[in-house]
């Protein structure tokens, strides 16, 4: 099933105006209480937000200590999480493809994880760790745009799922649910502005299973203009102190556990193994424009960034461009080159990097520009002088990415995208020719024309001339614009992802 993405409810640390201090020197290391609670109780909760990936590194990190506690199965969150569980086949491996720069799951830390699983059990063939995802099976609402009732509905079937089986499992087998974290809470809640509670599936596990349930939730506090904190030097995974939580907080979880490591993780096709290539290209080849299709909007934006990424890889042995409309031959041509030419496509990509993790995530870093740059598309900054932070936040990123990863278009997008914003702001011609100058940069990538977000740029540097009155070349771009949205369901695209 496709993942409804929704982002979790978080339980955020309240900031007041003045600089808040959190002396944990003293706090029991997260990790210890984790195990603690492994030990002594048959169901563990760990929440993690899909924004950064700790938890999930955390947990690759530690599985095989989670067993040896009594670890025997792990309840985790739709397969759109980015699980995809082969036990080494990767005949039927499929990945989902998000934007680098939004707070969403499927991260390729999530399958580093899963190798670590397949690892273990291979060790314990005969008393494995049961991998379940628990929502199988859901009959979601009529209305998928009714966040609370697509909540409910998944958490009902979830919490259904895992008592069934964990009733008859073994009296010594342990369990731990992965998932977003609001999914663990013990209370119902309201969700964002949508009508109705919220009742997770941790309510219903806390009722059932009484002091047998525990809840963590992890989340990242570090040192900022409000914040100083003091994690002292055994950990940098601490216990929250109850005087640090409001009451609410403290009734949702059992504990709330956090970490100065802010990681946001990298999305599966920069990670370039066969198997992620493949899976990039099956995307593309299977794409469905079957309108009827309820996820059909989400599957155009998933076959837009899958087409980029074949470019990404393979640079001429994919010619394709939107403008031409040519992918049916783009991709015999790409299938006898590369997918029937007898050599690993991994090893068609000679020129991209070969950064190690640590890398990647420092580039994911930049891409996701700390949430500013999705935190803009969103309209959450409200401020002309905080849209002005914004923007010049975003342009440092992507000229940091640029250099990282020249290869990539999307930062060169996201660079020309914001110099606009940044001119659009100021009102100065100076400013819309640096935009213009930033757009001609892409518009010199071929890759330029297998982006999903090309449209945009057409009609961005088209708005940039004419702020310089510049008509010729203002109505170049925009019939440009005009012929393009002919040829590709653009329109079905147009989500905050590309900045539409």
């Amino acid at each position: 099933m496709k993942k409804v993405i929704l982002l979790s409810v978080v339980f955020l640390l309240l900031i007041t105006g003045c600089k808040t201090t959190y002396n944990l020197q003293d706090s029991k290391n997260a990790h210890d209480q984790i195990l603690e609670a492994i030990h002594s109780k048959k169901i563990v909760f760990i929440g993690e937000t899909h924004t950064t990936v700790f938890p999930i590194i955390y947990m690759t990190q530690n599985i095989e200590k989670f067993y040896e506690a009594g670890v025997r199965y792990l309840f985790l969150e739709e397969e759109g999480d980015g699980f995809s569980f082969t036990d080494g086949n990767y005949d039927n491996y499929k990945i989902c493809i998000v934007p680098q720069w939004c707070t969403y799951g499927w991260k390729y830390e999530y399958h580093l994880m899963e190798k670590e699983i397949t690892r273990i059990n291979q060790l314990h063939p005969e008393d494995p760790i049961n991998v379940i995802f628990p929502e199988n099976g859901v009959v979601l609402p009529e209305d998928m745009n009714d966040g609370v009732a697509v909540l409910n509905a998944r958490d009902e079937q979830a919490h259904k799922t895992i008592i069934k089986i964990m009733d008859a499992a073994k009296p010594e087998d342990k369990a731990i649910i992965f998932y977003g974290d609001g999914h663990g809470s013990k209370v119902p809640d309201n969700y964002w502005d949508y009508e109705g509670l919220w009742y997770p599936s941790g309510y219903y596990l806390n009722k059932y299973y009484g002091d047998q349930y525990a809840a963590f939730d992890i989340w990242y506090l570090r040192n900022d203009d409000y914040t100083k904190v003091k994690y002292g030097k055994d950990s940098n995974f601490k216990v929250l102190d109850e005087k640090y939580l409001s009451e609410k907080q403290s009734s949702a979880f059992d504990y709330f556990c956090v970490t100065d490591q802010r990681i946001y993780g990298i999305t599966y096709p920069y990670i370039t193994t066969d198997e992620n290539i493949k899976a990039v290209y099956d995307i593309v080849c299977n794409f469905s424009s079957d309108k009827t299709d309820p996820f059909y909007d989400s599957n155009v934006v998933e076959f837009g960034f899958a087409i980029s990424f074949l470019k990404y890889y393979f640079g001429d042995l994919f010619p394709f461009s939107f403008e031409k409309n040519n992918l049916e031959e783009a991709l015999i041509i790409l299938d006898e080159k590369v997918f029937r030419g007898g050599k690993s496509p991994s090893s068609f990509c000679v020129d991209l990097p070969s950064f190690t993790m640590t890398e990647w995530e420092k580039y994911s870093e930049y891409m996701f520009s700390y949430m500013w740059l999705e935190n803009y598309l969103l309209n959450n900054i409200d401020t002309e002088k905080m849209q002005k932070k914004a923007a010049g936040y975003v342009i440092y990123n992507m000229n940091h990415a640029v250099k990282m990863n020249p290869h990539d278009i999307w930062p060169k997008y996201w660079l020309a995208y914001f110099k606009t914003e940044k001119a659009k702001l100021s009102n100065r011609k100076s400013a819309f020719k640096a935009a213009i100058s930033e757009w001609e940069n892409f518009f010199n990538e071929d890759a330029a024309y297998t982006c999903p977000a090309l449209l945009q740029a057409y009609r961005r540097i088209a708005y940039c001339y004419s702020e310089l009155g510049d008509k010729a070349q203002e109505q170049l771009y925009f019939e440009k614009a005009e012929r393009l949205a002919g040829i590709f369901p653009f329109d079905s695209m147009n989500e905050y992802y590309f900045g539409y």
